[in-house]
């Protein structure tokens, strides 16, 4: 069972969790352990991001980002 610490970004405190995760576990699985949806956010290890696939090891330390999108639909007068 890989145990691994997990830092939120973007969400309600705690930010740093510790997770026991089963063996196997994917990139993926970190944020659903926490009950957040795997689609709206991003999980780096080592700096890098990981596809949903990665199989995670123990030890990993993994940083968890919400991902914001959207924006206005008119353009402001100095983007025009």
């Amino acid at each position: 069972m890989p145990r691994v610490h997990v830092t939120l970004h973007g969400f309600p405190p705690p930010r740093d969790r510790e997770l026991d995760l089963a063996p196997g576990a994917r990139a993926d699985d970190a944020p659903r352990a926490v009950g957040i949806r795997p689609d709206l956010v991003l999980v780096f290890r080592d700096e890098r991001p990981l596809p949903g696939d990665a199989l995670l090891s123990e030890g990993d330390r993994l940083r968890i980002l919400r991902v914001v999108s959207g924006g206005s639909r008119s353009l402001s007068p100095s983007c025009r």
